[in-house]
């Protein structure tokens, strides 16, 4: 436990930079409808590092779902998360990525972090992951 304490402060003092990454808190959807959710960035160039999206469902591993290169709106998915039921786009001009889950099913409940990817296509020094996270609930259709 006092690893884990000394890792949070170590990475809280790293970050002292302007970026940020603000997405909604919490979102609700409908069971087998389509959600779009969004992440706002800022402090730094957008369309220079890849934006990944993760899911968490507390007491399992995080899962790494896919990333776009906002640039050249390239995307790569992690295997399980191919097949079209996830979607990532970005809006370059308003710093803003997306990420749409369609035919939402109660296994899609979770918490998803949007994040800057530490690599940055230009350049090759590593930078501090910069993470948001929301909750997704799935309600009965009715």
């Amino acid at each position: 436990m006092i690893v884990l304490i000394g890792s949070l402060l170590f990475f809280s003092l790293e970050v002292k930079c302007d970026v940020q990454l603000v997405q909604q808190k919490s979102e609700t959807a409908k069971y087998g409808g389509n959600i779009k959710l969004w992440c706002v960035t800022s402090g730094y160039t957008f369309t220079d590092y890849y934006l990944v999206w993760l899911k968490h469902v507390p007491g399992n591993n995080i899962l790494y779902i896919g990333r776009i290169y906002p640039r050249s709106d390239s995307t790569w998915f992690t295997p399980s998360f191919r097949g079209g039921k996830f979607t990532i786009t970005t809006d370059n001009a308003k710093n803003m990525g997306h990420l749409q889950i369609d035919n939402v099913d109660f296994k899609d409940s979770a918490v998803y972090y949007c994040a800057r990817d530490a690599h940055c296509e230009y350049l090759s020094s590593a930078h501090t992951h910069i993470l948001s996270a929301l909750s997704l609930y799935i309600t009965e259709w009715q």
